[in-house]
């Protein structure tokens, strides 16, 4: 085996940068910040969304780029819980159904101390290919708590279709597209469009939030989505260390693999990214972050 450094990517967090109190938020906001991101301190991207954008106040459309372990997750759902605070249904659109049981898992564990926190009784609901919701649900108005529905852009398309669900449809105050780049995937790209430009063309269409690494030249975008703000940076924190392993015929993938995870593991507060690719294996690590 032959270990190849291709060296690191990114820039190390500024100790003498803002702190959450430093952006002035809302009590209660400040502490659902601390559920969702429970270390460290905000991003430079949180940073800029929260404090100067100042997301939370504004209801316009946003587009949200900026590198993996940036914070777009916790700004995905601080607009969501902003629908839900009004009483409006909310939803986040995964392209698989995977990540959004993910999402779903995630949402259910801290849900708890939301509810403590904002004193409401937030709901959450997955819908997908695996989950479908009753006829009960789809003619109910919002929770009083309000509600979070986690789905995949084919799950909402088919309800969007049918025009007995339309009360449902226009029960929501807020839709945040996770990874939105897949708007110009050829296979996948005019599901998403059909859903969002559907809400759009709503009487009170829901504020849209789009989330990407890798969402390129947004002009397109924000023309579609006016009025919206662009929430954007390509600095990645903290820097991750890229790693070939070359592997050579005799040597076991899975036990190499094995290997530099524990080695790199064994450190407080590394966490790996693998991607397997062929016979190499290439790695990206650096500080575990939640989104």
């Amino acid at each position: 085996m032959k270990r190849i450094d291709l060296g690191s990517m990114g820039e190390s967090v500024n100790p003498d940068s803002l702190g959450w109190a430093d952006l002035k938020l809302p009590l209660k906001w400040f502490d659902v910040v601390k559920v969702l991101r429970p270390n460290g301190k905000p991003t430079q991207l949180q940073a800029i969304a929260l404090g100067v954008f100042r997301i939370l106040k504004s209801r316009r459309n946003l587009i949200i780029s900026a590198p993996t372990n940036t914070g777009k997750s916790l700004l995905g759902y601080a607009v969501l819980l902003e629908s839900v605070l009004r009483g409006r249904r909310a939803l986040l659109l995964e392209p698989y159904r995977a990540l959004a049981q993910e999402k779903f898992d995630e949402l259910e564990r801290v849900l708890p101390q939301l509810r403590e926190i904002l004193g409401q009784t937030i709901a959450v609901t997955i819908t997908t290919g695996d989950y479908r919701l009753d006829e009960g649900t789809m003619n109910a108005p919002p929770p009083e708590g309000g509600e979070i529905v986690v789905a995949t852009p084919e799950r909402i398309e088919a309800i969007l279709r049918n025009p007995d669900y339309s009360p449902w449809c226009d029960s929501f105050g807020a839709v945040c597209a996770d990874e939105a780049h897949l708007l110009s995937s050829l296979r996948r790209g005019p599901t998403l469009e059909y859903v969002l430009t559907s809400f759009l063309l709503h009487r009170a269409p829901p504020r849209i939030v789009l989330l990407s690494a890798t969402v390129g030249d947004t002009s397109a975008a924000d023309d579609w989505l006016e009025p919206c703000d662009i929430v954007a940076t390509c600095v990645r924190h903290p820097p991750l260390e890229r790693t070939v392993l070359s592997l050579d015929d005799s040597d076991d993938a899975g036990r190499e693999l094995a290997g530099l995870c524990h080695e790199l593991l064994s450190k407080p507060g590394n966490s790996v990214l693998n991607f397997g690719l062929s016979n190499n294996l290439r790695f990206q690590i650096g500080p575990s972050i939640v989104e």
